[in-house]
């Protein structure tokens, strides 16, 4: 058996987050183009698997606020082909243990622009019992993010895709 990769226990979390937050919801979960990218679908009305959602996993091992992240320009440019390809994009940021700020592809442009450096930073930030701060190095989010977002943003997506597929399987 391998040993376990440095990126694997910071994976889990957000994984096991989105499973649990499912509910009857079926989804499918597969490795996408880098290690730190995963494709999620629904399958329950289709035969035919979609590629639905992108996310993209950083994280950032640092016990204390702020968590600082390095955004290589690949890793943007897979990002810009999950908001192109499928129904939603999301960069997930896993801040040491504190918890985890769920950011979708519009906020992310807030923060880093179209015009992709090799290598650029987005820094997440918060006090006890308050929201992340994000900035990047293009900019600040106009809107701070709560720690309680994450899963729900995304499975508000699946279940949007989920009542597509099932109004178009019953139309059929």
């Amino acid at each position: 058996m391998a040993k376990i990769n440095k990126f694997e226990p910071y994976h889990g979390p957000v994984l096991s987050r989105i499973i649990k937050a499912c509910g009857d919801l079926n989804i499918v979960i597969r490795p996408a183009f880098d290690i730190n990218s995963y494709f999620l679908s629904t399958s329950k009305y289709s035969d035919e698997e979609s590629l639905n959602i992108g996310i993209f996993i950083k994280y950032a091992a640092s016990r204390l606020t702020p968590w600082r992240f390095t955004i290589y320009k690949a890793e943007q440019e897979e990002l810009q082909i999950f908001q192109d390809e499928c129904k939603a994009a999301f960069l997930i940021l896993v801040c040491g243990r504190d918890g985890i700020a769920c950011l979708n592809f519009n906020q992310m442009k807030e923060v880093l622009d179209d015009n992709f450096k090799n290598k650029e930073w987005i820094s997440a930030s918060r006090r006890l019992n308050e929201h992340y701060t994000i900035k990047g190095s293009d900019g600040k989010l106009t809107r701070k993010i709560g720690p309680g977002v994450f899963p729900s943003k995304i499975i508000s997506e699946l279940n949007k895709i989920e009542k597509t597929k099932k109004k178009n399987f019953l139309n059929w």
